[in-house]
């Protein structure tokens, strides 16, 4: 019988991998046999193992130095920058048409640059709506419903330029001249200078003009800063005019933003202490507190200067021929004054025009808080100051001192 011929070494072309699992599979094969197999051929294959078992150590061998050297595998991908889509053009608005050009292709050559001019015309088509898709809707179906070929539908530059014949405004520089010269500032600068830059693109004005029209339309309140700075925008270029009133915008926004906590405190509490007077004037029914805390009542007769040179109504007192000089602080509008005084009749009976004493005992009303007449207590002007004996001590301490100066 003659002895079945096993290889030493695993020759032919392969991974050093695939000849390790190749030599594994052998040698397994080789062993499951060894059992049923005669005492001879068994020797010999014990004779093989060892050679094979050699050859896949070596091959480990191999592979760890192999692996020592390799180069680091490249790290993960990482995605590309998600972009804005354009938005969709309806062609209610020309002046959006050029913005629309631009939006398409910048985001065509940063998310595909390698589209075909196909695929670049039909992402364009589809951000159109509205007049601008029905303007294209005959070509459409001229080319894929007729199967007639529409050259510019295949070509990007042609596309832009058939594009451009519809929607683009026939007197672009015209409008745009007409509208730099009526544009001001309404709102921020960066605002204002986003629209003049815009308009200013399509002409052809020199650096001198476009610093004066800008100039022109700035608002009142960044020219007084820029004056307050001695900022000579005639020396300046248009650049840094902007820039210039960009950063006044910024620090004006800034004090905006944080108002004064002292200014603050002090206007809130101004405000909640001080309540507004009635104006007073000659001829005024007024009153004062007394120190029995009562009404004096009285009329303004006149406002002059006093010694210390503060204009002080002079108020003329009822029922008696007193009259002198009082702060305004002190007097009140007064909205019940006391009827004028009626000269005594010696005849018996009431006078022809004092209706009230023709009655049955009826007399006219007098007051029980300050002593006049035609109003009742619970009616009296004073009766909700009376009782405030700090009033009535600073009013004490005031009479005081007008008589001092009278």
């Amino acid at each position: 019988m003659s002895n079945p011929t096993m290889p030493t070494t695993l020759g032919g072309t392969g991974s050093e991998k695939d000849r390790i699992l190749a030599l594994e599979g052998t040698v397994n094969t080789m062993l499951g046999l060894l059992g049923g197999l005669p005492a001879q051929v068994q020797g010999l294959i014990n004779t093989i193992i060892p050679q094979i078992q050699g050859e896949i150590n070596q091959l480990h061998q191999t592979l760890q130095a192999a692996g020592a050297t390799a180069p680091l595998p490249p790290g993960p991908v990482t995605s590309k920058v998600k972009l804005a889509k354009p938005s969709k053009f309806d062609g209610s608005d020309k002046e959006k048409a050029p913005s629309f050009r631009v939006a398409c292709m910048h985001y065509l050559s940063i998310t595909n640059p390698t589209a075909t001019s196909d695929e670049e015309i039909a992402f364009i088509i589809s951000y159109l709506e509205g007049k601008a898709h029905e303007w294209l809707e005959p070509y459409l179906e001229e080319e894929y419903i007729h199967h007639n070929p529409v050259t510019w539908l295949h070509n990007t530059p042609d596309f832009w330029d058939e594009f451009n014949k519809r929607w683009m405004m026939v007197n672009k520089v015209e409008n745009a001249r007409s509208k730099l010269r009526r544009l001001v500032q309404k709102a921020s600068v960066q605002t204002y200078l986003t629209e003049f830059q815009l308009l200013a693109s399509s002409l052809k004005y020199n650096n001198e003009t476009l610093r004066d029209m800008f100039y022109d339309g700035m608002r009142d309140d960044i020219k007084g800063v820029m004056a307050t700075q001695d900022f000579d925008f005639t020396t300046a270029t248009f650049e840094e005019l902007h820039r210039k009133a960009l950063r006044i915008e910024a620090i004006m926004d800034t004090f905006k933003s944080n108002p004064s906590k002292g200014s603050s405190t002090s206007k809130n509490t101004n405000t909640s202490n001080v309540s507004p007077r009635e104006k007073l004037a000659v001829g005024d029914a007024v009153y004062m507190i007394r120190p029995d805390g009562k009404a004096k009542k009285g009329q303004i007769i006149s406002i002059k200067k006093n010694t210390k040179g503060v204009l002080t109504p002079t108020v003329q007192w009822s029922g008696s021929s007193e009259k002198n000089q009082v702060p305004f602080r002190s007097l009140s509008k007064d909205g019940r004054p006391l009827p004028p005084t009626q000269k005594k009749i010696d005849s018996k009976g009431p006078g022809p025009m004092d209706v009230d004493n023709t009655g049955k005992g009826k007399q006219s009303s007098t007051c029980h808080n300050c002593g006049g007449r035609g109003h009742f207590a619970r009616e009296c002007p004073s009766k909700s100051i009376s009782g405030n004996a700090a009033e009535i001590e600073e009013e004490e301490e005031e009479e005081e001192s007008l008589k001092g100066d009278a």
